[in-house]
């Protein structure tokens, strides 16, 4: 398991996470299939160990890894149409972050993105550095709008991208 920062952990601690924490996501499952998501194995992997957590952030905002809260508050078509194209992968909900005005989503190989209407940001390479990032207030990059060009040119970035580099500001032009 990738480690995290110690200002991460206690975050971690605080909601109630532990290193070999195992959750039931039959219930997310269920939700999933109602909703015409597929459940890749990273992204169930990760849900059983972290799902159903609310974490909260050091200025008082929070993100969570609820399925059943994040499909009830989103048209689940941004995700699978719009975001999932932008992408060029099928994305599965994860939860939300940003008080829950950004729905997380998660790729069959793990990468992590947050959206709201148009805007999609990316989050992390794994569930791990998501909630990394998150927890910090790293900056997000944001993925482009529908062109082939650009899809190609962000994901040539994301391969490219120093997580060392990144600031607490939230959105990167």
């Amino acid at each position: 398991m990738p480690k995290f920062s110690k200002t991460t952990l206690k975050i971690l601690y605080q909601a109630g996470w532990f290193e070999k924490r195992k959750v039931n996501i039959s219930e997310f499952i269920q939700v999933l299939h109602e909703e015409d998501f597929s459940l890749p194995k990273k992204v169930a992997q990760f849900l059983k160990s972290f799902g159903k957590l609310k974490i909260k952030q050091p200025g008082g905002d929070y993100f969570h890894f609820d399925v059943i809260e994040a499909t009830l508050s989103v048209d689940t078509d941004w995700v699978k149409e719009d975001y999932s194209e932008r992408v060029g992968e099928k994305l599965c909900i994860i939860g939300e972050a940003f008080n829950g005005y950004m729905t997380l989503c998660m790729s069959p190989q793990g990468e992590v993105y947050a959206g709201f209407d148009d805007t999609l940001v990316y989050v992390g390479s794994s569930g791990y550095d998501a909630i990394e990032a998150l927890s910090l207030g790293y900056e997000l990059a944001k993925v482009p709008e529908l062109s082939p060009e650009l899809i190609t040119q962000f994901k040539d970035s994301i391969d490219e991208y120093d997580t060392s580099k990144r600031n607490s500001s939230i959105f990167k032009n």
